[in-house]
């Protein structure tokens, strides 16, 4: 493995080894191949006025990594290519940094139309599998932070684990987040 003090240059990592082994452990399983390095492609910045979509569309093997407002880590991991004129595919993963579990991506839900993606592609907001994790951040005095985590009709297999897993906010499946990166990762 790859040391990780080389990867996920941002500063929301910096200082969490713990998380940033249990990224690589976890992506490194569902890819069946080693990191080989990570590119930060977008960080949040309220006074940015440029759509996020400017820095991440066409993107692969993307990973997300939020800290909430109460200091909580989650990221959401899309192994397809991020692009509004294509269906977004490919393997997928949530991971709780506060539990150190991970959800994968449902390959298929029984009577679904549609098969499950790992991200949604959305003008507006920030979409992993059906609202797992949902981020908007037009308004810097509120940057919602939503999640549909372990509901009915959840793309990624909660295990059942509930919301509050995942948010660190009991049973409310809606918050702010205090930051969050977006990375490209490359594998050998």
């Amino acid at each position: 493995m790859l040391l990780v003090d080389r990867l996920f240059q941002g500063e929301l990592l910096a200082d969490q080894v713990h998380h940033k082994y249990t990224i690589v452990k976890a992506l490194e399983k569902l890819e069946q191949k080693q990191i080989s390095g990570t590119k930060l492609l977008y960080k949040y910045d309220p006074r940015n006025t440029a759509s996020f979509h400017s820095y991440i569309d066409g993107a692969h093997h993307m990973l997300l990594v939020v800290k909430s407002s109460k200091g909580v880590f989650l990221a959401g991991y899309n192994s397809g290519e991020y692009n509004e004129k294509i269906q977004i595919t490919g393997p997928g993963l949530l991971i709780s940094l506060k539990r150190g579990e991970t959800f994968e991506l449902y390959n298929s839900i029984a009577n679904r139309r549609y098969p499950c993606r790992a991200m949604t592609y959305d003008k507006f907001y920030l979409n992993y599998g059906n609202s797992e994790i949902r981020m908007k951040w037009t308004d810097i005095r509120r940057p919602e932070l939503f999640s549909n985590f372990g509901v009915s009709n959840s793309y990624f297999n909660n295990r059942e684990f509930k919301v509050d897993d995942l948010l660190g906010e009991g049973e409310a499946r809606e918050t702010t987040f205090e930051n969050f990166e977006i990375y490209e990762i490359s594998y050998l």
